[in-house]
């Protein structure tokens, strides 16, 4: 792959940096040491955002679950009741909006959409 389409780590932790300075003044930015602790804290009663998890920018997975978690923000229908469609629809908008999407990525997607997808049968 020519020089020019690679797109660097620091690119992707900057592009992540970047995204989330826009909550920086009202919310606390934490990171998490594994992907599965990512995740967007909420006030459940008024909907407000609290806090904002990310994984470390260390590879193009962890630049997509951080992605993924700014789309529970700035994503198509975040209130949604259901848990399945809020996720599908935060992905969506981690693949829209990031700089690469890439098999590994997509990979991590579908897993964690497979995951959700078994617990919602059970219910």
């Amino acid at each position: 792959m020519p020089e020019e389409q690679v797109v660097r780590v620091e690119a992707m932790r900057c592009h992540v940096e970047q995204l989330s300075a826009a909550f920086a003044q009202d919310v606390a930015i934490y990171t998490v040491k594994r992907l599965h602790q990512a995740r967007v804290l909420t006030d459940p009663e008024t909907g407000e955002l609290l806090e904002l998890q990310l994984p470390a920018i260390r590879s193009a997975v962890s630049y997509a679950t951080a992605l993924h978690e700014i789309g529970h923000i700035k994503g198509r229908y975040q209130k949604s009741r259901s848990v399945i469609v809020r996720e599908r629809w935060a992905w969506r908008w981690a693949r829209e909006n990031a700089l690469i999407w890439n098999d590994a990525m997509d990979r991590s997607a579908v897993k964690a959409l497979a995951w959700y997808e078994a617990r919602s049968q059970r219910s």
